[in-house]
């Protein structure tokens, strides 16, 4: 919810003014989904890879699991995903206010909504 109320605020506006809008209960909201999925998708990319077999249509298709991990499949992007969560953690101390739109760049950033 907080989500997609965020996303309609940057949508409407730049990213500066909907990051002020945000309110420290949000912020940690944001921050608390941001982490649990993080958690989610690094926990996915050390899952044994295996081949996904899928009916299309009339055509069937193999895909390995590890295709929908995007960025996260590489180990240093999920390194470069841990020391950002630890600033953002740092910045909800400091200033909730801008954690929000950080938090939505990181999720666009990282794939961490697909």
């Amino acid at each position: 919810m907080i989500r997609t109320a965020l996303a309609v605020a940057l949508l409407v506006a730049p990213p500066a003014s909907a990051a002020a809008r945000c309110t420290a209960e949000q912020a940690r909201q944001a921050y608390a989904e941001l982490v649990q999925q993080a958690n989610a998708r690094i926990v996915q990319a050390h899952a044994p890879v295996a081949l996904v077999k899928e009916q299309r249509g009339h055509v069937r298709v193999a895909r390995s699991s590890a295709d929908s991990l995007g960025p996260l499949a590489d180990p240093d992007r999920q390194g470069e995903l841990a020391s950002e969560l630890q600033k953002l953690g740092e910045r909800l101390q400091k200033k909730p206010a801008g954690v929000c739109g950080e938090a939505l760049k990181l999720r666009e950033a990282y794939r961490l909504d697909d």
